[in-house]
């Protein structure tokens, strides 16, 4: 079978099974397994090192995992490429925006418009896709503005208006919230909860804790490239051995 290969949709949208990545002898990422349902907030947290990054780039096709398999609605796509994945709805932001930055505002986000889900023969639909991207991080008057003047917030709301463009499926947010200020990342908030509410899965990776308590409704935790913990995140983050492990206080203490 072909990495895109068609097959019927069946069981979780996004699914890691057994996943794992080494570089020469370290193993980043070890027998991580992970099931994604649409309309899901999932956070994904751990130590600086616990493989939060490997994932998303394992996910998204950025790296091949070493083991395992990832499936997308029922079908393999472990070798299917960044573009690939982009062409069924998954995208993904990063830790540091990666603009385009020799063009608008406007013309970063069309290009989530014409290599996402829309059908590139719309124009049409692929303007106004491009508009309600850049209404829904509220920054349809800076459309027109070069790219390269904006502040490093600014820029991460045009990567996300990207992604929105794309009309994903799968959305994952690779700590999408550093250097927002409290009116910024409320509005994160808001929006991702109204991307779920379409039924788009998203992915949260995040160090911010209470970003990820007042988001998520799951929680996975990754420890020195496996999975720690993986449930509702309250009873995650209360769970002993995340609170010793990753929050770094007595396991009697609890976080809340």
């Amino acid at each position: 079978m072909g990495p895109l290969a068609e097959a019927p949709p069946a069981g979780a949208l996004l699914e890691a099974q057994a996943v794992g990545r080494r570089f020469g002898g370290l193993a980043a990422l070890d027998d991580v397994s992970l099931s994604i349902e649409p309309g899901e907030i999932v956070g994904v947290i751990g130590p600086n090192g616990a493989g939060k990054t490997t994932l998303v780039n394992l996910l998204t096709g950025s790296l091949r995992p070493t083991d395992g398999e990832i499936l997308f609605e029922g079908r393999r796509i472990t070798h299917a490429k960044p573009h690939q994945r982009a062409a069924l709805g998954i995208v993904r932001t990063h830790q540091i925006p990666r603009p385009l930055r020799d063009l608008t505002v406007a013309d970063n986000v069309l290009v989530g418009a014409l290599f996402g889900r829309r059908p590139r023969t719309d124009w049409d639909a692929v303007v106004a896709g491009v508009e309600h991207a850049l209404r829904s991080v509220d920054l349809l008057d800076d459309a027109g503005a070069d790219v390269a003047t904006l502040s490093v917030g600014s820029r991460k709301m045009v990567e996300l208006a990207r992604c929105l463009a794309a009309r994903p499926k799968v959305l994952l947010l690779d700590e999408v919230t550093a250097g927002l200020n409290p009116e910024e990342r409320q509005g994160i908030t808001e929006l991702i909860a109204r991307l779920a509410g379409e039924g788009i899965a998203v992915i949260v990776i995040e160090h911010v804790v209470e970003f990820i308590a007042e988001v998520t409704e799951r929680l996975v935790v990754l420890d020195q490239g496996r999975r720690l913990a993986d449930g509702p995140t309250q009873a995650v983050l209360n769970d002993e051995r995340v609170v010793e492990a990753y929050l770094g206080v007595p396991a009697a203490t609890g976080v809340g």
